[in-house]
């Protein structure tokens, strides 16, 4: 087995609305070769291994397989201050694969979207320590 190639391109753009508020946001693309495949005709990649609990072991691997990834995301953050901060994500993608069997499908993790949300708050305690609810 060959090691796998990726090429990856990645536009950013990063905005801080006030001192404690930033607006970011990124495009990209990422093309991936050499991926393991079976060398039968099959739907089998490698790039799909790992999304289920018990995967049986595959036999007769090349590096003739390709995927890709692209998609945008966007971040809503306020950083922490008056205690207080929170992130919200959003992310717009797709995952596709080719196998041993020449057509293009969903990678098992293409859901399309993710919606983030994290939030959290500091209490003080006395002088010198913080209790954190997150």
């Amino acid at each position: 087995m060959k090691f796998s190639k990726s090429r990856q391109a990645i536009l950013g753009y990063d905005y801080l609305i006030s001192e404690n508020l930033r607006l970011k946001s990124e495009v990209y693309y990422q093309q991936l070769s050499q991926i393991p495949v079976e060398q039968k005709n099959s739907t089998f990649s490698i790039i799909n291994y790992g999304s289920e609990f018990y995967q049986s072991r595959v036999d007769s691997l090349v590096n003739k397989g390709k995927g890709k990834n692209y998609g945008i995301e966007i971040t809503f953050e306020h950083f922490l201050t008056k205690n207080y901060y929170y992130l919200l994500t959003s992310s717009l993608f797709e995952s596709k694969y080719t196998a041993g069997d020449g057509k293009e499908r969903n990678t098992l993790f293409n859901g399309n979207y993710v919606v983030n949300a994290l939030g959290g708050y500091k209490f003080k305690v006395g002088n010198y320590h913080t209790l954190s609810l997150i």
